[in-house]
């Protein structure tokens, strides 16, 4: 099967790239600005703004629907970015480094890392929302209201990375430090830290074509329970992996006497049970609409892929 995320990735990583050229201000935030987002990871969250549209929009050969959702893709990376740059600030989780890299706090210093989050935040919300200004892509037959679609996916996604979504699952996380929590209060935390973010990457891509009511609503439950495997699967990691394979310190968890999903439910191999559980919830929220979306098997592979990454 052809691997249909490295192609997104390497189409991902051309418009990143290009978007990076303009990027300038003052020194040393803009160096700030730049390291923290080029510094590799899975862009695990635009590929799937990419599978959103894979999956809805028509096929065309004269017609290269990534066009419409680069912005989009770009946004969403800066949002997930920013939020590992404070994520990792002394105040935070204060690790020293993020994919075998030193963070962006112990390279430029805590108060640049935080206004550099802030500019990255911002950013998005600018990107995303000028492509309102290309006539060009905002004339796509395709679509039968472009602009409307470019609100309501940039709307999405803004409102799945803030208070109710990513931002009130960091305060819960921050919270839950203060006792030991259950197994549904981890899941609730999972769900809007984690999961809203991979719901909005992927919801995102298919509001810019615009994808039925049900189609959404297949989406959000596919990405909610693969944020919550993922999460999961994270705390599985940092237990089992090296600092070598993982790119950033392990045991970090236990070091700080955080309490995880692996002790909620009791070990390791139960959490692996429940990997498994919120994969094939999330395989059958795709099952019941395949036949009507693009490349269904796609969507399966990267669950899969998933449960067997080591990093």
């Amino acid at each position: 099967m052809i691997n249909i995320f490295e192609l997104f990735k390497a189409s991902f990583d051309k418009y990143l790239e290009g978007y990076l050229k303009h990027v300038y201000s003052y020194q040393p935030i803009t160096d700030a600005y730049k390291y923290s987002i080029s510094n590799g990871g899975k862009r695990l969250r635009p590929c799937l703004v990419y599978l959103g549209a894979y999956a809805v929009a028509p096929r065309n050969a004269n017609y290269n629907p990534e066009e419409l959702i680069v912005e989009l893709a770009i946004g969403i990376e800066l949002i997930h970015s920013y939020s590992l740059v404070h994520d990792d600030l002394p105040c935070m989780d204060n690790d020293e480094l993020r994919r075998g890299m030193p963070t962006t706090h112990k390279k430029f210093g805590a108060g640049m890392a935080t206004i550099t989050g802030d500019a990255m935040l911002n950013g998005a919300a600018e990107l995303m929302l000028s492509a309102l200004d290309n006539e060009f892509y905002m004339a796509c037959p395709y679509v039968k209201n472009n602009y409307v679609a470019q609100v309501n996916a940039t709307k999405y996604i803004l409102n799945q990375s803030g208070i109710n979504g990513m931002i009130g699952g960091q305060c819960l996380d921050i919270k839950e430090h203060e006792k030991d929590p259950s197994k549904s209060d981890l899941i609730r935390m999972y769900k809007l830290k984690t999961s809203a973010l991979l719901k909005a990457a992927l919801v995102a891509g298919a509001l810019r074509f615009e994808a039925s009511d049900e189609i959404i609503k297949a989406f959000e439950s596919y990405a909610e329970n693969f944020g919550i495997l993922f999460q999961i699967q994270d705390d599985i990691l940092d237990l089992t992996s090296t600092k070598e394979v993982l790119g950033k310190d392990v045991n970090q968890d236990k070091n700080n006497n955080k309490f995880t999903y692996i002790d909620a439910v009791g070990g390791i191999e139960n959490a692996q049970k429940d990997v498994l559980a919120y994969a094939d919830a999330a395989k059958s929220a795709i099952k019941a609409i395949e036949n009507k979306i693009n490349g269904a098997e796609f969507f399966y592979e990267l669950i899969d892929n998933m449960i067997a990454r080591k990093n």
